[in-house]
């Protein structure tokens, strides 16, 4: 196995990267009322679990067995698991504008491990 490692750019866990995402998700402010069941960043958590896992549908992603759940939570930080509807009924009504914001959380993540700095065309 030959080793992949790039000079000048510093390696990141999912872990890490992951969790700068999921603490912008529980600073989105939740438009719902304060008698809902799962807070907003658990279900923003949950859609990118479903995209970034590439299920099909958002019941295929509900179709999981027990220990597949107990992964996602792990995983992905999520407290609990929403069904399918629940997730397109709230998932429908959060603004984008502080989910684009996120694109710049992770640049700025790949920009100081020196992976931005790979690709750029004119120093």
């Amino acid at each position: 196995m030959t080793n992949t490692k790039q000079p000048g750019i510093k390696e990141r866990t999912f872990e890490e990267v992951f969790g700068k995402v999921s603490a912008k998700f529980d600073e989105i402010e939740d438009y719902r009322a304060n008698n809902r069941t799962y807070e907003l960043g658990d279900i923003l958590r949950s859609g990118f679990a479903m995209f970034s896992l590439k299920k099909a549908s958002l019941l295929e992603f509900g179709e999981q067995t027990k220990p597949e759940q107990e992964n996602l939570k792990s995983i992905y930080q999520i407290k609990g698991l929403v069904g399918d509807g629940q997730m397109r009924a709230v998932l429908d009504e959060v603004k984008p504008e502080p989910i684009r914001a996120m694109f710049q959380t992770l640049h700025e993540v790949a920009k100081e491990s020196g992976l931005v700095k790979k690709y750029e065309y004119w120093p």
